[in-house]
C-alpha cells in the first residue's frame, strides 16, 4: 500500500508545482481572513482521492478541502486515508518552498502509515508502522541533542493565525532565551518530519488539525520521536495540539509549556 500512496503523492506534487508556474490572484479564494485555498488545493485532493480510490476501493477518504466534517470520523472496517493536498497553503502562495502534500493512512483508530512530500524541495518522508521512517529511501532518526540551549526548534503561528486561545507567543517569548534557535516552516506536516530527520530537535503547536498531523505523526514515531500533546497526554488529535521531540527534551520542552501556562495565570 504504501508504495501506492507513494506513487500519487508523488503525481500530486508534480501536479502542485505545475500549477504553481499557473498561479494568480484569480485562482486563490479565502475560507477566512487569513486562510487560504487555491484551485491547486482542490485538484490536488481531487487527484489523491482518485488514485487511492481506484487501487483501495474499500478505504474512506477524507482530506482538508470539501469534507462535511473536520473531523475524520468516516473510517471504515478497511481503513481510512486522511489526507491535507497542500500543506503550507501560504508559502505555496508566495512561492515559499515549505509546503507539503500529505497522506496518511489509518486503521482502527491508529495511523498505520503516511507519506510526506516536499515537492519544491524534492523531499519524500514515509513510515510504516514497526518498519522505520525514510527520507528519500534512506533511513533517518531523531537527533541525540539533550539540552535546550543545543536545540533548534520548529514552531507553529497558526494558532495565532485563527485566534486560538492560549497561544504559543507566551511560552515562544520565554523559551527563545533557552534554544539555539527556532524556525518556522508554516506546514506542520513538515515540521513533525524535520524532528523525525534531526533537522529540527523538538517542535511544538498549539493548534494543529488531524491532516496536518496524521502522517507526520507516524513518520515522527517511526524514527524515535517522542509526541504528546501539550500536558504530556496522547490527546494530541482531540486537542488539537502537539509537542514532538526527539525524545530527551520532552521533560523540559513540557516544563517550559507549563511555565507558560502558570506565569499566564498568575
Amino acid at each position: 500500500m504504501i508504495d501506492i500512496i507513494e506513487s500519487a503523492v508523488r503525481e500530486a506534487g508534480a501536479l502542485c508545482l505545475e500549477r504553481r508556474r499557473e498561479l494568480d490572484a484569480s485562482r486563490i479564494h479565502y475560507k477566512s481572513a487569513v486562510d487560504m485555498v487555491t484551485e491547486a488545493d482542490l485538484e490536488v485532493q481531487h487527484l489523491l482521492e482518485s488514485r487511492l480510490k481506484e487501487s483501495f476501493p474499500g478505504v474512506a477518504f477524507w482530506g482538508e478541502e470539501e469534507s462535511a466534517s473536520d473531523t475524520p470520523d468516516c473510517e471504515g472496517p478497511a481503513g481510512l486515508f486522511i489526507a491535507d493536498p497542500i500543506d503550507g497553503t501560504t508559502s505555496y502562495v508566495h512561492d515559499l518552498l515549505f509546503y507539503s502534500v500529505c497522506v496518511a493512512y489509518r486503521r482502527g483508530g491508529v495511523s498505520q502509515a503516511g507519506v510526506v512530500y516536499a515537492p519544491a524541495l524534492d523531499l519524500l518522508y514515509r513510515a510504516e508502522r514497526g518498519k522505520g521512517a525514510f527520507r528519500n529511501g534512506a533511513p533517518i532518526r531523531v537527533s541525540k541533542v539533550e539540552r535546550l540551549i543545543d536545540a533548534v526548534a520548529g514552531v507553529s503561528l497558526g494558532c495565532v493565525r485563527h485566534r486560538v486561545r492560549p497561544d504559543t507567543v507566551p511560552l515562544l517569548s520565554r523559551i527563545v532565551y533557552e534554544l539555539k534557535d527556532v524556525r518556522r516552516l508554516g506546514s506542520i506536516a513538515l515540521d513533525l518530519c524535520f524532528v523525525a530527520d534531526g533537522r529540527f530537535d523538538l517542535f511544538w503547536s498549539y493548534h494543529a488539525l488531524p491532516y496536518d498531523i496524521a502522517a507526520g505523526e507516524i513518520i515522527a514515531r517511526e524514527a524515535g520521536a517522542m509526541v504528546t500533546d501539550l500536558d504530556g497526554g496522547d490527546q494530541y488529535e482531540a486537542r488539537r495540539q502537539i509537542v514532538a521531540t526527539n525524545g530527551r527534551l520532552h521533560d523540559a520542552l513540557l516544563e517550559m509549556i507549563r511555565g507558560s501556562a502558570q506565569e499566564k495565570i498568575r
